[in-house]
């Protein structure tokens, strides 16, 4: 073998390394994304189970998040880490976790305005009639 292609062989072999520990840093990303979307939505089942926030808006958005496109596919939320999935996969499922909580966190907010409007509504009626006695 000359030196040059023993430079080159060995040029090959530390890209080759650099590559597979890219893959692999990549790998674990793509898995921890999915062991933190999966604990979320079990969570946001878990909420809904329990009583959730009552309000039945947000039921339909926390529904929206299980994601039954996937469940039929892959066996539902508890399965998904058991499941291999595609990277686009974790992604769509990724995505949607977080539209579905942006949608659940605006109807919670307007719902914590309407309720604050209520409590200075029942404040200022019972001061009033606090205050003509």
């Amino acid at each position: 073998m000359s030196p040059k292609d023993s430079k080159m062989l060995r040029a090959r072999n530390c890209h080759n390394l650099v590559e597979k520990k890219y893959r692999n840093r990549l790998n674990n990303h793509f898995e921890l994304l999915l062991t933190t979307v999966t604990e979320t939505r079990k969570r946001a089942a878990a909420n809904l189970q329990v009583g959730g926030l009552g309000g039945g808006d947000v039921e339909i958005e926390i529904d929206s998040l299980s994601g039954d496109d996937v469940e039929s596919s892959k066996g539902g939320d508890k399965d998904l880490k058991d499941k291999t999935m595609s990277k686009s996969d974790v992604l769509r499922l990724a995505r949607e976790t977080i539209l579905g909580l942006e949608r659940k966190n605006k109807l919670l907010s307007e719902e914590l305005r309407r309720l604050r409007g209520l409590r200075e509504g029942v404040g200022s009626i019972s001061g009033g009639v606090l205050a003509g006695f």
